[in-house]
């Protein structure tokens, strides 16, 4: 496909230098910024307590659905997502909200609530080089199962959007630290266009404005010398966070695609924040497993019946989890700890019969409980709080996944169980804050 003249597109990284759009300095950011729709779940509170905060307040809150009310049968969903899309229109109608867009790349550097500072870039990824499926062959690839039900919903809210809010990452493996180096040298003499503390404990951030062509190619250029030559095909990225947002922007393309877009269609490119996977700023932490309606007892009954000789189980005697032990990679068992308000325990599975903690975890919920049993909490102190507010509900707290081995494995052309890993914690999670338009 060819794109339109003039545009900064790169085929080689699958690229697209984007017309970004960011709000005007009157704009509140620390309500302007709220965290990727998907987290805070299964928390009663977080949510609501965040519409307070925000109030009559412009913010990308009113511009995303939060999944925690995807599943609720009391809230019309076609309703919100109409609320959702009238929002973006009042915004941009208004001259109050957005300033002029440009067209570049926006560095970020946060500073996370424990001190590690993780830095990235936004720019815009091509969906005709995006595909999900293991041994696609694709430059941009899946690292986790993707969960078909879940692509038409999200599609849904994608459909009539005139605006999109990345809160997706993804993973580049930049060892020799190439993009960074180039991107503090193009910012050495820039003040941030934002600079503030995030919302409900989510650290501090700021953002550069780059609009030089000379580094669009070098960051071309760079990308393109990052692909790893698989046995399936090259491939540059991995997507660390937001799959099911790619998935539903890719469907979402695909129907254009059929009906008649044009090749150079904005909707075609995804926005979203790329990052080095080397950065110590990075720090893979396990997807924990609630479970609702099932009692301890009940669970050490399926696990025997389940896992048989492959499992031994130690009950541990404490009023709530401590921090999670690292997983032992010369040990050769996972030792998932399974809290409850009745009591909780440790469950020992053979590593050489199951290799993945969260494989083996999410095999055994998935064989007898239904899936709206079944929620993914991020943080250790969320799924205690979770466990203590939902009576009769059980934790399956994970151990810490190895992030050297995510490159290997979609090379390979596989794809981790889902939810093996996520990039931090809740609160660590991305903020929209950037927007693109996709009509």
């Amino acid at each position: 496909m060819n794109l339109t003249e003039g545009k900064n597109y790169f085929e080689n990284a699958g690229l697209l230098i984007p017309e970004v759009m960011l709000p005007k300095p009157s704009v509140d950011l620390s309500r302007w910024a709220v965290v990727a729709c998907d987290q805070f779940t299964s928390s009663p509170d977080y949510w609501e307590n965040l519409y307070a905060f925000v109030g009559c307040a412009p913010s990308t809150l009113r511009m995303i659905l939060p999944e925690k009310y995807l599943n609720d049968s009391g809230r019309d969903i076609p309703a919100m997502i109409a609320n959702c899309d009238d929002t973006m229109n009042s915004y941009l109608e208004s001259g109050e909200v957005f300033g002029e867009p440009f067209e570049g790349i926006v560095y970020v550097r946060r500073t996370l609530p424990g001190g590690l500072v993780r830095t990235g870039f936004i720019a815009a990824l091509d969906l005709e080089q995006y595909d999900f499926r293991p041994g696609s062959g694709s430059l941009i690839r899946a690292t986790e199962q993707t969960v078909l039900s879940r692509i038409p919903p999200r599609a849904a809210i994608r459909s009539n959007a005139p605006l999109e809010l990345p809160h997706a990452l993804v993973l580049v493996d930049d060892r020799n630290f190439a993009l960074d180096s180039l991107f503090e040298r193009a910012t050495e003499s820039l003040k941030p266009r934002y600079s503030f503390e995030l919302n409900a404990g989510g650290g501090f951030i700021e953002g550069f404005e780059i609009k030089d062509a000379n580094v669009f190619k070098q960051v071309a250029g760079i990308l393109g010398n990052l692909a790893h030559d698989s046995v399936n095909g090259r491939f540059i990225y991995a997507v660390g966070d937001g799959n099911h947002s790619f998935a539903a922007a890719k469907a979402h393309w695909e129907h254009l695609k059929e009906n008649g877009a044009s090749p150079d269609h904005p909707a075609r490119f995804m926005l979203c924040e790329i990052e080095n996977v080397n950065s110590p700023g990075i720090v893979f932490e396990p997807i924990h497993r609630l479970l609702k309606n099932a009692s301890a007892e009940l669970i050490e009954d399926l696990v025997f019946a389940h896992f048989e000789d492959k499992v031994s189980i130690s009950e541990y005697d404490a009023d709530e989890a401590p921090e999670f032990p690292e997983n032992q990679a010369d040990v050769p068992y996972h030792t998932i700890r399974v809290i409850t308000k009745e009591k909780s325990f440790d469950l020992f599975i053979d590593k050489s019969a199951y290799p993945l903690a969260a494989g083996a975890v999410q095999e055994f919920l998935d064989t007898y409980f239904d899936a709206q049993k079944i929620d993914y909490i991020h943080g250790i102190d969320e799924l205690v709080k979770t466990v203590d507010t939902i009576e009769n509900s059980a934790g399956f707290l994970l151990p810490r996944p190895e992030k050297s081995d995510l490159f290997s494995t979609v090379e390979r052309g596989e794809v981790l169980p889902r939810k093996t890993f996520s990039m931090g914690d809740a609160e660590t999670k991305r903020y929209y804050l950037e927007a693109r338009k996709i009509l």
